[in-house]
């Protein structure tokens, strides 16, 4: 039970520092909450065994589904990664997605196929989520990649 609550409070953390940086400009979806929701995407991605551990926020005029940036908690581990995400199934997310392959190269992002979510991604490295300069430090690095993304981002 201690992981489940390390997690829980990590994804607190994230969300606590995430939500004033995106206040105004967006919509900030915090997974713990979303996950009892009984929207075809959540029951899609529970069909999948998809965890919900993450702080994400949406790209350009895509759905939050379909295209976001997050802070996704690695249950396992419990330390953070940053990325972008793309549902692997909406194609005009999925050229947008491309369109910022070289800004995630240039952010040491790596590319990664999410089979639980059905996502490709660029994710970074994972970052270890221990106290409050840590955390603060992530959601900046989430506050970063959302800021240079949605200036980087094509949209046919």
């Amino acid at each position: 039970m201690k992981k489940r609550d390390d997690i829980q409070r990590i994804c607190a953390s994230l969300r606590d520092v995430v939500n004033p940086l995106f206040e105004g400009e967006a919509k900030v979806y915090y997974g713990p909450e979303i996950a009892k929701s009984k929207e075809p995407e959540v029951l899609r991605l529970r069909r999948q065994r998809a965890h919900f551990y993450w702080v994400a926020v949406p790209l350009g005029s895509f759905s939050f589904w379909e295209l976001h940036a997050g802070a996704v908690v690695n249950p396992d581990t419990l330390r953070v990664r940053l990325g972008i995400h793309c549902l692997a199934s909406a194609r005009p997310a999925c050229e947008a997605f491309e369109s910022l392959k070289t800004l995630c190269r240039a952010q040491g992002l790596e590319a990664y196929y999410s089979e639980a979510a059905g996502e490709s991604q660029y994710v970074s490295s994972e970052y270890l989520a221990e106290g409050p300069e840590a955390v603060r430090s992530i959601a900046a690095g989430l506050y970063k990649l959302y800021d240079l993304a949605t200036k980087s981002l094509f949209v046919a």
